[in-house]
């Protein structure tokens, strides 16, 4: 078995969609866990990172975008009810997970964003840190804001919202 690293996956699938010998299906909803860990005394399954992708639609075109974003030709959100079921199907089935990330695209771009945020609050026993990944290209709308100003006066210390920036090449 080989192993390779993150970096070089990524580029055997960029010189796959450009010999056109894959093609990229944005298949929305999507939530992924990584870092899975099962404790074999407690029995519980604890995440270190579980990531909902709730949009494909981007404000860059960065060429080594680690979602792929660019290579989407039809941009669009994912509705609500789909990443709030997508979301509940994916927590009932684990104890704990230490960070989500809400991510897109740009997940500030989706139409519905304080409703997910809210969504996600309620579930504040099952993780401890969530976190919108962002370019940093939008300001977000006043509901959101609200929203989050509202998830945190509401949650325990500890217990966070954080924009953090994942693109590094503009």
């Amino acid at each position: 078995m080989a192993i390779i690293t993150p970096k070089r996956f990524m580029q055997i699938i960029y010189s796959l969609i450009r010999a056109k010998k894959i093609k990229l299906l944005f298949k929305l909803p999507y939530v992924a866990a990584l870092n899975i860990i099962k404790d074999k005394i407690s029995k519980r399954l604890t995440l270190g990172i579980g990531q909902l992708l709730i949009t494909n639609k981007c404000t860059l075109k960065c060429e080594n975008c680690t979602s792929l974003i660019h290579h989407y030709t039809n941009q669009h959100d994912l509705h609500e009810s789909n990443v709030i079921n997508d979301f509940d199907a994916f927590i009932k089935h684990i104890d704990f997970v230490y960070t989500i990330h809400v991510l897109g695209g740009e997940p500030f771009l989706h139409r519905s964003l304080d409703l997910i945020i809210r969504h996600i609050a309620q579930y504040k026993n099952k993780y401890g840190l969530l976190q919108v990944i962002t370019n940093g290209t939008i300001i977000p709308s006043e509901k959101v804001l609200h929203e989050i100003k509202t998830f945190l006066m509401r949650n325990k210390p500890g217990n966070l919202i954080t924009a953090k920036g994942m693109h590094n090449y503009l």
